[in-house]
């Protein structure tokens, strides 16, 4: 699916407010929102459900990003599974047993 964006007019012109509201030929629909999860080992794959505070019409794109942080020896890796149109499963793999802050973005198309 393509998304075709507009061009934006100067700032000033009459059109400004209405270009602005729509940047995108489609309707971008997204959520976001923040999860802990602690690493059941050191190097070990920990899961945990994330339900969506909306329902998508279709399964949503989600990009995960730890936000505790780590040394510089240490390794963090945090992705989604299982993308339904209701929630995910974040997946952790981290070098230490530490509680991670997760914040995650959900979006797609109509």
């Amino acid at each position: 699916m393509a998304i075709s964006f507009t061009t934006q007019p100067a700032v000033g012109d009459k059109a400004t407010a209405a270009a602005q509201d729509n940047l995108c030929s489609n309707e971008m629909l997204n959520d976001s929102g923040s999860s802990t999860i602690t690493p059941s080992g050191a190097n070990v794959t920990t899961s945990l459900a994330v339900t969506f505070n909306k329902t998508f019409p279709s399964a949503p794109r989600v990009i995960c990003q730890f936000t505790t942080g780590i040394s510089s020896t240490a390794t963090c890796f945090v992705w989604p599974t299982s993308v339904t149109t209701t929630g995910f499963t974040l997946n952790i793999n981290r070098s230490t047993t530490t509680a991670t802050s997760v914040t995650w973005l959900a979006f797609t198309t109509q």
